[in-house]
Parts: structure tokens; C-alpha cells; sequence
């Protein structure tokens, strides 16, 4: 996802991780609960919570910060499920599943 971004939106490899991070994280809780528990463990907090504090210290806490176009967001999640990389960690997302981080990443909820 985050190399769509770089791709097709303009913002750096550091930036799109950094704003990517705390959604994709939540969303690869739910495909691999044990190696996420390993890492809320390991660093005493939530890896979502880590996340946010690697977004914030990039100052690239949401696409919109970035200067991500929310009208690009449906192209982005198109192009992003056709990477073969998506079937690395299965099952791949869809392009709706896909939309919906990018969604969550340019304008997140607390």
C-alpha cells in the first residue's frame, strides 16, 4: 500500500509508511493474532499504539497530512490489490478492504 503511494500520490516511502503503519498494523492483527501478541509483548504496548508514535514522530499522522488526495483513494486501493505482494500475508486484501485502510489512514479516529 504504502509503495502505491509513493508510486501514484507523490509522498515519500518514509511518509506513506509512517501514516500507513498504525491502520495496516490493526488490520495484520486479525491475520496474524500470535506474531502481534509477540510484539504488544515484547514492547510492552499495543502495536498500534507504537505505530502512532512513529507517525507522530514523523509529523505524518494521516494521508491528509501528507498531502495525500482523498479523491485519488478508490485509484490507490485498485492499484494496491493488483500487487502480487498482497498474497504474502494471506488472505490477500481486496481492493474494499484496501480502500477502507486507505480511508482509515488519511483521516483517523483518535
Amino acid at each position: 500500500m504504502s509503495q502505491t503511494l509513493v508510486r501514484n500520490a507523490g509522498v515519500s516511502h518514509g511518509d506513506a509508511n509512517a501514516a500507513m503503519l498504525p491502520v495496516t498494523s490493526a488490520a495484520l492483527r486479525e491475520r496474524r493474532v500470535e506474531e502481534i501478541a509477540a510484539i504488544d509483548e515484547a514492547t510492552g504496548v499495543p502495536v498500534e499504539e507504537l505505530a502512532r508514535r512513529f507517525a507522530r514522530r514523523a509529523q505524518a499522522e494521516s494521508l491528509q497530512a501528507i498531502g495525500v488526495d482523498e479523491a485519488i483513494l478508490p485509484q490507490l486501493a485498485e492499484m494496491a490489490s493488483q500487487r502480487s505482494e498482497l498474497a504474502l500475508t494471506p488472505p490477500p486484501a481486496s481492493a474494499e478492504e484496501l480502500l477502507e485502510l486507505y480511508r482509515a489512514a488519511w483521516q483517523p479516529q483518535g
